[in-house]
């Protein structure tokens, strides 16, 4: 067999009859290749030599098989064919690698920006120290008056809207878990009036108020109950609330009669009235609460808005309500609606009375009320809120209100639900 290579002109064995030297050419003059004078860069249709002509149809079938063509070799272990293509895609682009990132530095496992900026989030016990410390008084660190595990609401007239009786029954059932008795109070004599005069359907409030007795709560009205007596004011003030709602004007009287009612049965009995348009959120009720006061007798109020419309208490809430459950907090944003909400609750105790807490019997309950029994009609209960703060101080003026307002500060301020969808109607 002979050599393929040395019939290509291409052998470099120097024990063959014929060594030829081979010599490599350039893409514009490949003709050494071949013993002929052919150019083989012709024959494959890449030669860049303009001197020469196009290879003719039969030098072109003589010529002999490049190396590199399988199909037409008889070469048996030759390379696959190589592919000549134009360039026309540009060179790959060659980014600059990022730099090594640097290990992150921990403190006590966590990372050091957020170590800086955020704190774990503070437990009731820490919050109250922390809003002692922004108003310069002590809150929730005396135990010496207690404050009975009662918490009152106050309702009469027809039925509850759908919203407010779920918030009940759920609270009612987390008060009885917790040890703690749920009232909801109600005037039988403004009811009989309306019932009267009005021809009002008690069906489904009678319906409701069993569904709040299986949930806990004594529902009974403020004239039946002994402790509390006033039966006398408890039927004038009815009477005057009653007929006003009954002859249209609206149930603004009747509201005023509540503010009443709390101081009654808060006399009577201590404890937390609360409207019914707020809830008991996260409140601690394993807790026993007890005034700020070394007397015992300034309540703690802690009310922050009277609804929605106070969009900077809202503002405030929100960001609270956002953050709970999360084990750290952003710090300074916590920090801002913390003392926010403490300020205001400050400024608010001589406005709001939604949320009074109190043990029973104390001298600065008993003064509001026998200033409320010394009116000729209803009227609201703010217009007491200086004699629960100051009790006798408050006849002869009102120095001492703003440290005595300090004082009206719950340490469960910021567990509460301020607002509901209640809060509106």
């Amino acid at each position: 067999m002979g050599c393929f290579f040395c019939d290509q002109g291409l052998c470099v064995d120097p024990t063959h009859e014929v060594v030829k030297t081979v010599t490599f050419p350039s893409l514009t003059s490949g003709r050494s290749l071949t013993p002929q004078g052919s150019c083989v860069f012709c024959g494959l249709g890449i030669c860049q030599d303009t001197s020469h002509q196009p290879l003719s149809s039969s030098q072109d079938s003589d010529s002999p098989v490049p190396i590199w063509d399988v199909r037409n070799s008889s070469g048996r272990a030759l390379a696959p064919p190589l592919s000549f293509r134009p360039v026309t895609q540009q060179a790959p682009r060659f980014e600059r690698a990022s730099p090594p990132r640097e290990p992150p530095i921990l403190i006590n496992g966590v990372d050091l920006e957020v170590a800086l900026t955020t704190r774990l989030h503070p437990s009731p016990d820490e919050e109250a120290q922390i809003m002692s410390r922004m108003i310069g008084a002590d809150i929730g660190t005396r135990k010496r008056h207690a404050i009975p595990k009662i918490i009152h609401r106050f309702w009469t007239g027809g039925s509850i809207r759908k919203a407010a009786l779920t918030g009940l029954i759920e609270d009612g059932d987390l008060a009885t878990q917790h040890g703690w008795r749920s009232y909801l109070w109600y005037s039988e004599t403004i009811e009989g009036l309306l019932e009267k005069k009005l021809g009002l359907d008690t069906q489904v409030r009678d319906s409701q108020r069993i569904a709040l007795r299986m949930a806990g709560y004594t529902v009974c009205s403020l004239e039946e109950v002994r402790e509390i007596g006033l039966r006398t004011q408890l039927h004038h003030f009815g009477t005057s609330a009653g007929m006003t709602c009954a002859q249209g004007g609206g149930w603004d009287e009747i509201k005023y009669f509540s503010d009443f009612a709390r101081l009654a049965y808060l006399f009577a009995f201590g404890g937390i009235h609360i409207d019914i348009d707020m809830r008991l959120g996260d409140i601690d009720l394993s807790k026993t609460y007890y005034h700020n006061d070394v007397n015992g007798q300034i309540p703690l109020l802690g009310t922050l808005a009277r609804d929605s419309r106070d969009v900077e208490v809202g503002k405030h809430l929100r960001v609270l309500k956002s953050l709970k459950g999360q084990l750290r907090v952003p710090w300074l944003k916590y920090e801002d609606s913390v003392r926010f909400l403490v300020e205001r609750a400050v400024t608010g105790a001589g406005m709001f009375n939604a949320l009074i807490a109190s043990r029973p019997g104390t001298g600065h309950l008993a003064l509001a009320l026998n200033k409320y029994c010394e009116q000729s009609d209803v009227i609201s209960g703010m217009a007491l809120q200086k004699y629960l703060l100051l009790g006798q101080a408050a006849v002869h003026g009102s120095r001492g209100f703003q440290q005595a307002a300090v004082l009206t500060v719950p340490p469960y301020l910021l567990r509460l639900d301020q607002l509901t969808a209640e809060s509106d109607l």
